[in-house]
């Protein structure tokens, strides 16, 4: 998927990694018995399939999901581009695609910048503008000089003034 991406092919490195991610899964899909008889067959003892929380397929799918989250995210900002109803459909199921592996990476890593901050940018297109805001602050508190994430700090924290302000305003009319 990594090297169809680089070269622009956005959709089909969605397709697989997305398929990486299902062939990842099937490891949690065995039950410890069945993880048991394929080492033995194997000719092995023990431990030796990844087992969730293993570092090493944690790796994996933390991988993935940021991926995915990525490629999803450029789906989107292409499909934004376009008019109609039907784009702006589109992008909002690829935005919460982004969301989704967001979630699923963070929940692998709860630290991990590059999720916040992806979330974050999906959350803001979706005009969840405090929950990106939320988002964009627990990253900047991981990486406070990460140019990008001041750029989108500053950009949601401008976009929540602007909210307030019009509500006060909307309030004032209706009340008096």
């Amino acid at each position: 998927g990594n090297d169809l991406f680089k070269h622009g092919n956005t959709a089909p490195a969605v397709q697989r990694w997305q398929k990486a991610l299902q062939h990842c899964g099937k490891f949690f899909d065995l039950s410890e018995d069945e993880k048991n008889e394929v080492d033995s067959r194997n000719g092995r003892q023990g431990c030796s399939l990844p087992r969730h929380g293993t570092t090493q397929v944690d790796a994996t799918a933390l991988s993935l999901h940021l991926n995915l989250a990525m490629g999803h995210l450029k789906l989107a900002e292409a499909e934004l581009k376009k008019e109609g109803i039907v784009a702006r459909d589109a992008a909002e199921q690829h935005l919460n695609k982004v969301k989704s592996n967001c979630s699923s990476a963070l929940e692998i890593d709860g630290a991990c910048v590059k999720a916040l901050f992806r979330r974050a940018s999906a959350l803001e297109k979706l005009k969840d503008i405090d929950e990106a805001f939320k988002d964009c602050k627990r990253a900047l508190d991981i990486e406070p000089d990460d140019k990008m994430i001041i750029n989108l700090y500053n950009r949601l924290k401008k976009a929540r003034t602007a909210r307030i302000e019009k509500e006060k305003n909307f309030a004032k009319r209706m009340f008096g």
